[in-house]
């Protein structure tokens, strides 16, 4: 289930699927288009990608993206997954998606 099609193309500069993710640069681009992310969003989604293989539970994200702090970090991570969801589909991508299981966390599905 936790197996996305992810290629390490340089430091920090991944493809996933049709989809260029450059966590130097904080941007993803699909053709000719680039939109770039902020800080947060970067580092939620450069988690999930180094963790590919694996579902990553909000907790872990709390934890390495948060540096722990619940009161911030459990909203934080609702709301960043709700902001990549969303600028994945400005961007077009249909090929990746944030999965979420309920009451476990997200992993990356890539068709």
């Amino acid at each position: 289930m936790y197996n996305p099609n992810i290629a390490h193309l340089e430091s920090k500069q991944f493809l996933i699927g049709n989809l260029i993710y450059d966590a130097s640069s904080q941007s993803l681009s699909l053709g000719t288009q680039t939109i770039y992310l902020r800080n947060k969003l970067n580092e939620v989604l450069f988690h999930m990608v180094a963790n590919e293989s694996r579902l990553v539970s909000r907790s872990e994200l709390i934890e390495k993206v948060w540096d722990g702090n619940y009161y911030t970090g459990a909203k934080g991570v609702t709301h960043s997954v709700c902001k990549l969801r969303k600028k994945l589909n400005d961007l077009g991508v249909t090929q990746v998606k944030i999965r979420t299981l309920p009451k476990q966390g997200y992993y990356l599905s890539v068709n």
